[in-house]
């Protein structure tokens, strides 16, 4: 299984592996744009770890939207961790430098596709410090694919494929500006 993945190695064709965000800010980067570096928690750790742990709960229609939200929450909290992939973690966290705020982002498959957008649908966690609150906010990510705004809008942009979710993460920087490019 690959679990982690540098942003810098990362392009279009990897949108299975690290979601539709990080597989656009991959070509940005190779195309020469000033992109943060960063790592990505794959698809392949959701795979393994989260859909076991959420299928049945997501496949029954008698749970409703908010049921499905709190019930998802609570099975992704209680997953352990794999010990390497809590010391990849450590180690990449450790990388950007001691004491660097991270950004934790959602990066799912189904997101910033042709069909459909999620904007603010995911969880996206800023100013993140240290391993351990690092480590929680992958898991709001994984867990905020159920959250009831994202299952309602994706009851009805369902693609061709269950959504996966991978998570990017990127130390903070001080921007001067900022922007969305569309291509």
């Amino acid at each position: 299984m690959t679990a982690l993945v540098d942003l810098a190695d990362v392009n279009l064709p990897d949108l299975h592996l690290v979601g539709g965000k990080a597989a656009r800010l991959g070509a940005l980067a190779a195309s020469g744009l000033p992109v943060p570096p960063g790592f990505c928690v794959t698809t392949a750790v959701y795979d393994e770890l989260v859909a076991p742990r959420v299928a049945g709960l997501a496949a029954d229609p008698a749970v409703d939207a908010e049921e499905l939200a709190r019930s998802a929450r609570t099975a992704i909290e209680e997953i352990e961790l794999p010990a390497d992939l809590v010391d990849g973690i450590t180690a990449r966290l450790a990388a950007f430098g001691l004491g660097t705020e991270v950004a934790v982002r959602s990066s799912a498959t189904t997101e910033d596709s042709a069909t459909a957008s999620f904007a603010g649908q995911f969880s996206t966690t800023l100013r993140v410090a240290g391993v351990a609150a690092a480590l929680r906010a992958v898991r709001a990510c994984w867990a905020s694919m159920f959250g009831v705004p994202a299952t309602r809008y994706g009851e009805h942009r369902s693609g061709p494929s269950a959504p996966r979710m991978a998570v990017l993460i990127q130390p903070m920087v001080a921007a001067r500006c900022a922007g969305v490019l569309f291509v």
